[in-house]
């Protein structure tokens, strides 16, 4: 299909450092989940044609709304990618971070030292961590 399949919820898509593109969106690609739980990353090194990989941010229900960047060169995390995204906002209120690299993308899984999942940013009526 030359169109993405997906949910009634945001997704994110954006060309990465690298030339390549990331995509983060609930379940795999071409695929609609029909529910905001799943929420995968992947990446694409042909404009968008196929997608590769898929590090399963969170599985939990209810997550929604990612956005990301990159770290630019010269600082300490050059390269890693951040992706946020809230968790059950009308219970929970959270704010979540992934810290991710293309490679933990591609294998489906942490590869790096410095990446790491579930990260709680804040949760609403409860300063940061």
């Amino acid at each position: 299909s030359k169109y993405l399949e997906h949910n009634q919820s945001r997704h994110y898509l954006r060309r990465l450092s690298s030339g390549n593109l990331i995509l983060v969106k609930h379940g795999d690609p071409n695929v609609n989940i029909g529910s905001r739980s799943h929420l995968k990353a992947f990446i694409s090194k042909d404009e968008g044609r196929t997608w590769i990989g898929g590090l399963e941010l969170d599985e939990r229900a209810n997550v929604a709304y990612p956005y990301g960047c990159q770290a630019q060169s010269g600082t300490p995390y050059a390269g890693l990618i951040y992706i946020v995204y809230d968790r059950n906002r009308a219970n929970e209120g959270e704010i979540l971070m992934a810290r991710i690299s293309e490679e933990d993308i591609i294998h489906g899984y942490l590869v790096g030292s410095r990446s790491k999942l579930k990260i709680r940013v804040a949760k609403a009526g409860y300063p940061q961590e």
